[in-house]
């Protein structure tokens, strides 16, 4: 994809709201804000869903950062970021909970009856996801370009491309060992651990990760499908370059 240089005119009150994306953190310059902004009012991004993962009982998603919840963060990341389909997979004792904060105009909400596991909530979506999707657990809190993860994520082919942050205490998260981008292996909470790369909760996959998927309904992104995958050389990890937090650790 080219990129030309071109000179515009625009209204002040439109320019302060562009300058207010690189001041919070959301853009690099006020060209890279105004190309987010155009890419997410055509609908670049449209084509790709996105899941948010809320399966177990606690509510992490509740909780707030810098004044407002995490899922309602992540929602909105979502929104501004042109996707077109949304879909929570929630615990039922939490659904009107979920129901109540982020509505369901624009978003689908999707109670658990029982325990499917991280992977498993997924599986259940199997036969609509055809193409790169989103996965996004929803508890933790981030910042990330869309464009940039997903133009990495497609230059190296693979599989699965996991988000990455470094932390003083690696052995809470699941843990990864890369060599150059690609995870050679991927723990989920070690005992020991030579390395502080931990799983950052945000992932883009490909249908074909279905093939690592055993016939069980519950089954674990984190014991189950990464360690797979990374062993087939198809596990790629993407470094947060900014703040993040899961707030289940807070």
């Amino acid at each position: 994809m080219g990129i030309e240089r071109v000179t515009i005119t625009i209204e002040e009150e439109l320019l302060r709201k562009v300058d207010q994306r690189v001041k919070s953190g959301k853009a690099k310059s006020r060209s890279h804000a105004l190309n987010l902004i155009m890419n997410s009012y055509f609908g670049q991004h449209s084509s790709i869903p996105a899941i948010i993962l809320l399966g177990g009982e606690k509510q992490y998603f509740m909780k707030k950062i810098d004044g407002e919840e995490i899922l309602k963060q992540i929602v909105n990341w979502l929104k501004n970021e042109g996707i077109s389909r949304t879909i929570v997979t929630v615990n039922q004792s939490n659904f009107q909970l979920v129901k109540n904060l982020v509505g369901e105009q624009e978003i689908e909400i999707i109670p658990e009856s029982s325990p499917l596991g991280t992977a498993g909530a997924i599986k259940q979506f199997r036969d609509q996801l055809k193409e790169t999707f989103l996965v996004v657990y929803g508890d933790v809190h981030f910042k990330i370009n869309l464009e940039e993860f997903l133009k990495f994520h497609r230059e190296n082919g693979g599989v699965i491309t996991m988000a990455l942050s470094s932390v003083k205490d690696p052995g809470k998260f699941g843990v990864v060992k890369v060599s150059g981008s690609q995870v050679v292996e991927f723990v989920e909470k070690p005992k020991t651990s030579s390395t502080y790369l931990i799983n950052a909760g945000v992932f883009l996959m490909e249908p074909s990760v279905f093939h690592y998927y055993p016939t069980k309904s519950k089954i674990s992104l984190e014991t189950e499908i990464f360690p797979s995958v990374a062993k087939d050389g198809k596990l790629f990890g993407y470094l947060l370059s900014h703040e993040w937090v899961d707030v289940g650790k807070l």
